[in-house]
């Protein structure tokens, strides 16, 4: 956890004391950086990093941005556990490349006399699949497909179809080069755009949450 908590730690005072009490009773740990806000008469340690394990802060560190603010930007190297995920495989038909009229021929050509010697509709429905499904074989064979990157974990189906508005607009935008549209697009790909930072950064703190939670 980073933030300004507005309490200077490298001074005795009831803030810094109930923040470092608040921290030992939830068994927390204040990576030591030094004072990070500096003006023409004080320099205070108002900027910290909050971690739940110290012994997975790797390294730390501040450096001084004075073009752009007079706090330190501090960092912390901190080792986090990223399970290996699955590789996920599924098995299809690449039915698009099917030559329609050499398959339809060699289904008219199928000897389904056999059929009609079969006692019970299971034999025939067996029959059937096989007979069907040996010409799709040899037309459109089973391929084992491996999906080599995985779709982020927050992208839910809701979030898909935002995404499919936003491309639909823009693709018509393109098309028209209208004004109006053009406006809509930004006006949605803006706004998409904060969902999907919402919904990242949430997904993030959930697993954080859990892990906090596993600790303690």
């Amino acid at each position: 956890m980073f933030g300004d908590f507005n309490v200077d730690l490298n001074a005795a005072s009831f803030d810094t004391v109930h923040l470092r009490d608040f921290c030992t009773a939830n068994r927390l740990h204040i990576v030591p950086h030094g004072a990070t806000h500096h003006t023409a008469t004080s320099s205070t340690r108002l900027d910290l990093c909050i971690v739940n394990d110290a012994s997975n802060v790797r390294s730390f560190g501040q450096y001084p941005v004075p073009f752009l603010s007079a706090h330190d930007l501090i960092f912390v190297v901190y080792d986090v556990i990223v399970p290996a995920r699955e590789p996920i495989s599924f098995t299809c038909r690449r039915l698009r490349r099917v030559n329609a009229e050499a398959l339809l021929r060699d289904l008219s050509a199928l000897d389904w006399e056999p059929l009609y010697q079969l006692q019970s509709v299971d034999e025939k429905v067996d029959f059937l699949n096989a007979a069907i499904l040996g010409v799709f074989d040899i037309h459109a064979p089973k391929k084992q497909v491996y999906v080599k990157r995985r779709p982020a974990p927050w992208l839910t189906a809701e979030l898909r179809k935002w995404i499919r508005r936003r491309d639909r607009l823009r693709r018509a935008f393109v098309k028209t080069r209208l004004p109006h549209l053009h406006v809509r697009f930004i006006a949605l790909r803006n706004e998409v755009k904060a969902m999907l930072r919402a919904a990242r950064d949430s997904y993030f703190l959930d697993c954080f949450q859990a892990e906090t939670d596993d600790a303690l």
